[in-house]
């Protein structure tokens, strides 16, 4: 009875921190071995407990530059704390994130414009075909086309909705056509005979996504995620053999994730040492030097720690690209 009642007393204290003017959902669940675990369910596997880890990869050479535990089974706030730990970490801000459909939403566009950096993402699935224009409803934000350079909306039937206001402490944005219309888009009619329609935060933020993804060698770039970001998690995976989590707690959690992503780095960094890239800085007048009073140990980390600093070095040289992705252990 007392773990039930520990139990519960967590997911109150969960709840209210993560939803304080909610209700808690009736199908809330809380582990009884690790309160800060998440329930994660997929139809295949079923209800799991987890812990969403996240990384920030260079696209160029696959190293690991930012890694935490987001405290969600949802991505769609990973993206501030990935650049907040990145512009911290490193020193620099990244000239654009490249992220998939699970962070295309208004927080990673906040968090990309308040930095200057450039955010490109998926806002659906890939194979996911968009809805026919015969099946939009006329009160849905998708029967419209929305015009970012002069922020408004224009229905299929050529009416345009300027902007008028925000409302809902700036959740919701409200259009306003610009003339009477005899068509039913929108959400309400008004007493003059102009319509209105009503979209959130998320819409818009997604069409702005989606805007400049069309821009030039954007879309090219975020293909690469296949190719670059997804390996790594893939690696470390099948080639580290790093399924899951050996120890409870979330802080615990993330030490455990550190060690596997410093793990990851040093052989990925081994690998590009024996390839001739990792020493590009010792080219540029870095040079090697001998320590032969340390220990085994000692030097071993010192060279870890000398190359980790040479590649900083190289990467502050350059306009890099980091990929966001997520993993669920």
């Amino acid at each position: 009875m007392k773990k039930i009642e520990e139990a519960k007393a967590a997911l109150e204290e969960r709840e209210k921190t993560d939803h304080p003017e909610k209700p808690i959902d009736p199908k809330k669940q809380i582990s009884f071995a690790d309160k800060e675990a998440r329930c994660f369910a997929k139809k295949a596997d079923g209800a799991k407990y987890v812990y969403n880890s996240q990384a920030a990869v260079d696209m160029d050479s696959q190293i690991i530059v930012e890694n935490h535990i987001e405290d969600s089974v949802s991505d769609a706030k990973s993206a501030e704390e990935a650049l907040e730990n990145i512009e911290k970490d490193l020193g620099e801000k990244p000239e654009k994130l490249v992220t998939d459909a699970g962070y295309g939403n208004s927080n990673t566009l906040e968090s990309c414009q308040s930095r200057k950096v450039i955010p490109i993402s998926a806002t659906t699935r890939e194979g996911k075909a968009p809805a026919a224009d015969d099946k939009k409803a006329p009160g849905s934000a998708d029967f419209f086309t929305y015009d970012c350079d002069n922020n408004r909306l224009v229905c299929q039937h050529g009416c345009v909705f300027k902007f008028d206001h925000f409302t809902g402490k700036g959740k919701r944005a409200i259009y306003r056509s610009r003339d009477k219309v005899s068509c039913k888009c929108g959400s309400h009619s008004l007493k003059d005979g102009h319509r209105v329609m009503k979209v959130d935060k998320g819409y818009l933020a997604r069409q702005t996504l989606k805007r400049i993804m069309q821009g030039e060698g954007n879309r090219e770039l975020y293909k690469r995620r296949k190719c670059t970001v997804e390996p790594v998690f893939g690696q470390i995976k099948e080639g580290m053999g790093f399924r899951r989590y050996f120890y409870r707690g979330r802080k615990k959690v993330l030490s455990e994730w550190n060690l596997v992503c410093a793990a990851f780095n040093i052989k990925k960094i081994g690998a590009l040492k024996a390839a001739g890239r990792a020493t590009v800085s010792e080219r540029k007048g870095h040079q090697r030097k001998d320590f032969s009073w340390m220990s085994g140990r000692e030097r071993f980390l010192h060279e870890i720690a000398r190359y980790m600093r040479l590649f900083r070095f190289q990467v502050g040289l350059i306009n890099w690209h980091i990929a966001l992705l997520p993993h669920c252990a």
